[in-house]
C-alpha cells in the first residue's frame, strides 16, 4: 500500500503528524506480515517432526 501526498501543501506540523501516522501503519503492516510468516515457518516445521 502506497499513499502519495503533496506535502509542499501541507503546513510543517500537519506534514509531521502525517509522516509519525503513516510511518506507524507501515510499522503495523510490517509487523503482522512477519508474525504471518513467522507462525506459517512454526506450523510447517512442526508438521514436518511429527
Amino acid at each position: 500500500m502506497v499513499l502519495h501526498v503533496n506535502h509542499k501543501s501541507m503546513p510543517t506540523p500537519q506534514m509531521l503528524s502525517y509522516t509519525i501516522t503513516h510511518i506507524g501503519i507501515l510499522c503495523h503492516d510490517i509487523c503482522i506480515l512477519t508474525i504471518s510468516i513467522h507462525c506459517h515457518i512454526i506450523r510447517t516445521f512442526s508438521i514436518s517432526l511429527i
